[in-house]
């Protein structure tokens, strides 16, 4: 059976290296971005390039985007010359963003109305997890369109979850940037507090690690702190807007998240000072007394 064509729009820190291990795989691969650098770094691994989301869709079985905010989101599927313009009958588009649930509901809205199948499945676990295949992808929208995008799905994702319908996916992914958003400052402030009230920080590092005040970011983020280390691929200002998305969706549903409010604070004031394209490792700069 022949592997179905795929479409990549949005090569950055996720979807790059996802193209990469779909051509190392041996899919057809078609792309557009709207930076040259990448698409002609693929274009020299066998990929194809086109000149707009519609023409990406045309050409395409599967189309996978991976874009930076949901206004893009919004221009790349829904606008002129966008995906569903040259979307065909049976086949599925799959939005790896995060974005309110109802931005995802819409399209697929709109999506469903031509035979076209929308799954909204972002995923986490950084451009390491992308470049390794070993993300988590959670994913909303038509079951059967799910599995016959899982044999996709499973190039560059490890852990793959069917999580419901159409919103179902960014829902549990936005629990999960609520998450890493607190714990990402949380983890800034401890350090801060162990350095400032006396403790040894690698001797902190080692019995929190094995403490219940552990989290994965706490254990990713804290030894870069530790080393000023601010090279990662979790940038502040990605962070953000997803706090900033969750904000927007807690305000929806009237569901007060204070200490979501705190974090995005803490991250706004990062952005401001100019740390907005480091790692969340930066955070700490926040609250260092010698910086």
């Amino acid at each position: 059976m022949d592997r179905p064509r795929i479409g990549c729009i949005g090569l950055g820190a996720m979807g790059l290296p996802i193209a990469r291990r779909l051509l190392a795989a041996g899919f057809p691969v078609a792309v557009h971005n709207r930076s040259r650098a990448n698409v002609e770094a693929l274009v020299a691994l066998g990929a194809e390039a086109l000149g707009s989301p519609a023409e990406i869709a045309s050409a395409s079985d599967i189309v996978l985007t991976a874009l930076p905010t949901p206004d893009s989101v919004r221009e790349v599927y829904l606008g002129e010359s966008g995906l569903l313009d040259g979307a065909r009958e049976g086949s599925i588009l799959i939005d790896l963003s995060t974005v309110r649930p109802a931005l995802s509901r819409e399209i697929a809205q709109v999506a469903g109305a031509r035979g076209v199948a929308i799954l909204d499945a972002p995923i986490s676990g950084g451009p390491e997890g992308a470049v390794n295949g070993t993300l988590t992808i959670m994913c909303g929208g038509d079951e059967a369109a799910f599995e016959r995008a899982r044999p996709v799905f499973e190039v560059f994702g490890e852990r793959i979850y069917y999580a419901g319908p159409s919103g179902a996916g960014c829902t549990i992914k936005l629990v999960n940037q609520l998450l890493v958003s607190i714990h990402a400052v949380a983890t800034a402030e401890a350090l801060a507090l162990a350095k400032q009230a006396g403790a040894d920080p690698e001797l902190t590092f080692e019995v929190v690690r094995n403490s219940w005040g552990a989290s994965r970011i706490f254990e990713r983020s804290f030894p870069l702190m530790l080393a000023a280390n601010d090279d990662g691929g979790a940038n502040i200002s990605i962070v953000l807007k997803d706090i900033s998305v969750i904000l927007d969706l807690a305000r929806e549903i009237d569901l007060p998240l204070g200490v979501g409010a705190a974090a995005h604070d803490a991250l706004a004031a990062a952005r401001d000072r100019g740390y907005g394209a480091r790692d969340i490792a930066a955070l700490r700069l926040l609250f260092a007394a010698d910086d």
